[in-house]
């Protein structure tokens, strides 16, 4: 059960580092939408992030972050941010149940 919530959060934070990346190019011709899906995103990354290292291993934690890394860097060429940030917040859902719930 444990490793399916861990790839649940590498997806949660692959999907989402993007967008993530995005806030630190904001620029003024951004609209509104596109800075609440940046928003979004860099809530949902940052989080798993976090949640990377929630009572695991140093090691266990930065495999999480370089899996979800590799994911970004594979889905980021292939996806745009409305079709990721609905993946990623539903992968951190589930985790989040799983973990909590």
């Amino acid at each position: 059960m444990i490793s399916f919530l861990l790839v649940l959060l590498c997806i949660a934070m692959g999907f989402s580092w993007n967008g993530c990346l995005s806030t630190l190019s904001l620029e003024p011709q951004m609209s509104r939408t596109q800075i609440a899906l940046a928003t979004a995103s860099t809530s949902i990354c940052v989080s798993a992030i976090g949640l990377a290292f929630l009572d695991r291993q140093l090691l266990v934690g930065l495999a999480v972050i370089g899996a979800g890394a590799v994911l970004a860097w594979i889905v980021g060429k292939r996806l745009s941010a409305q079709w990721s940030l609905p993946i990623s917040a539903i992968a951190f859902a589930i985790y989040m149940h799983g973990i909590f719930g």
